[in-house]
Parts: structure tokens; C-alpha cells; sequence
């Protein structure tokens, strides 16, 4: 019975130890999240704005793009959601489609540091797009890349190749 409750204690303070150090210890609940085109996570969240137009020079697969509010996870819970709306001077984000096609077809703005577009307030780490309005004055544009593996001198090589570029806009 004393082997039982200590094995019991053991495995408790490891779980709460491990729930510890890999959510609060790693601080997910500070960092500003998207939902990279997941418009069902975006409506589960609440934060869900506004569909946004496309145009491509090549057929997209799952592509999404939209505005959302922007958000954290909660303090105990990436299930919940804490809106940024009142605390942040860019409380509106670009949220898109990372990667499809098992991870192998990849979209990102084209260099939205680079040029002073209309109507963008800010660019994240990732070239996330931030915004003080739900809305975009410019045309923005993406590139498509996929990736292949290729072998040079006996050994793989990993490449992306741009495929095309997407336009996005409002109506």
C-alpha cells in the first residue's frame, strides 16, 4: 500500500513537473499566436475577421488567407484565447496557409519589408502581417515554392523552386 501511494506521488509530481517546464516554463502563454489559415481554429477562437481575395497564377491547394484578431493562448490552456484588441498598437493579423501538400508546397510574402506597401502597420518575425485596422488599402503579393530534394556530389540537396506567386487583396 506505502509502495503504491509513493509510485502514485512519483508519477504526479513528474506530470505536474513536465506540465510545468513544457507550457509555463516555455512561456506559450506570453507569445502572440496565429492560426496559419486554419479558418475552423480561427472560428473556434472567436477571432475570425474576414475572408480575403486571390488570384494565382498556378491551381492552389488548401490555400486559406483571412484577417484575424490577434491573440495569445491562455495562461494554463492553448485551448484558450486571450484577445490582444486593447493591449497591442497592431491588435489585426494576416493569418495564411504556411505549408500544404504534406509540407512539400510552401507560401510567404515577398518581401513585405522591403517595400513600404499601403496599408501594412507591421511585419512579424516570420513575416507575419500585423494590422491597427482590419483591413488592406494594397495588393499584396506571395510567392508559391516547392520543395524537392536533388543529389550534388553525392549528396542530398534541399531545393525550393518558386511555381508562382499569388495576389491578395480585398473587394
Amino acid at each position: 500500500m506505502k509502495i503504491t501511494a509513493i509510485v502514485f506521488s512519483v508519477i504526479f509530481f513528474i506530470s505536474i513537473a513536465n506540465w510545468f517546464f513544457g507550457y509555463i516554463g516555455y512561456n506559450k502563454h506570453k507569445i502572440r499566436r496565429n492560426s496559419w489559415g486554419n479558418k475552423n481554429e480561427s472560428e473556434y477562437r472567436k477571432v475570425f475577421m474576414k475572408d480575403l481575395k486571390t488570384i494565382s497564377n498556378v491551381k492552389l491547394d488548401s490555400f486559406n488567407i483571412f484577417i484575424e484578431k490577434g491573440y495569445k493562448y491562455g495562461f494554463f490552456s492553448s485551448n484558450q484565447t486571450n484577445l490582444l484588441t486593447e493591449k497591442v498598437k497592431y491588435p489585426y493579423q494576416i493569418s495564411h496557409t504556411d505549408r500544404t501538400n504534406n509540407s512539400k508546397t510552401s507560401y510567404s510574402f515577398i518581401n513585405p519589408r522591403g517595400r513600404n506597401y499601403d496599408g501594412i502597420d507591421s511585419v512579424g518575425y516570420h513575416k507575419e502581417i500585423y494590422l491597427k485596422e482590419p483591413k488592406i488599402k494594397d495588393t499584396l503579393k506571395m510567392s508559391v515554392r516547392k520543395f524537392r530534394m536533388i543529389k550534388e556530389n553525392g549528396k542530398d540537396k534541399a531545393i525550393w523552386d518558386s511555381i508562382g506567386y499569388i495576389k491578395v487583396f480585398e473587394k
